[in-house]
């Protein structure tokens, strides 16, 4: 099932990771998706649009999409308690446009995170759907750094991820020290089929 999913999610196909994940009729996760991976993750509710600490919020946000986007992409649901994978809702409207606005400031241009709102509630609450897409044959960059919080960043400009260097930023930081090209692959290799 993980295959179809990445697959769904290179296909930018909301709809069909959704259908895998998730049981329409009880708005829960289906058995085996009660848990977090590589290519999902739960959120309570999306960030405020405004407010104190907005940007540390929306930070950790960008810092997630670009850990995802690094890797083979990935799917954040909003409106699931990440501890019990019970439905509550997310109460803040947010569309695509709105959703990377607000990541613009962390993420460059190249990454457009699709954003849907399912299963609207009478109140209006919603499961919120973030499809984050895999990146190309470069990883991409944070284009400033996280606000301080206590004292500390979440992550500094052109890191390639939050917390400490992944594997990948440390072997890309060899392959410049080198003089390398940074591609991971001959560049005629990203060309084949």
């Amino acid at each position: 099932m993980r295959e179809e999913i990445a697959q769904a999610i290179r296909q930018k196909n909301i709809a069909v990771a959704l259908r895998f994940v998730y049981d329409k009729s009880t708005i829960r996760p289906r058995f085996g998706y009660n848990h977090e991976t590589e290519l999902w993750d739960y959120k309570r509710d999306c960030p405020p649009k405004s407010g104190p600490n907005v940007d540390a919020a929306w930070a950790n946000i960008a810092s997630d999409v670009l850990a995802f986007h690094n890797q083979q992409g990935g799917l954040i649901f909003f409106g699931v308690d990440d501890a019990s994978f019970q439905f509550v809702g997310a109460t803040r409207m947010l569309d695509s446009k709105m959703f990377n606005d607000q990541l613009r400031r962390y993420l460059p241009d190249n990454i457009f995170v699709e954003y849907s709102r399912e299963f609207i509630q009478d109140d209006q609450r919603y499961l919120g759907v973030a499809l984050i897409p895999p990146r190309g044959p470069m990883p991409a960059r944070f284009r400033a750094g996280a606000p301080l919080l206590n004292g500390k960043r979440k992550f500094e400009k052109e890191a390639l991820q939050g917390g400490r260097a992944t594997a990948l930023e440390s072997s890309l930081q060899q392959r410049q020290r080198r003089g390398s090209s940074p591609y991971m692959f001959p560049p005629w290799a990203i060309l084949l089929p």
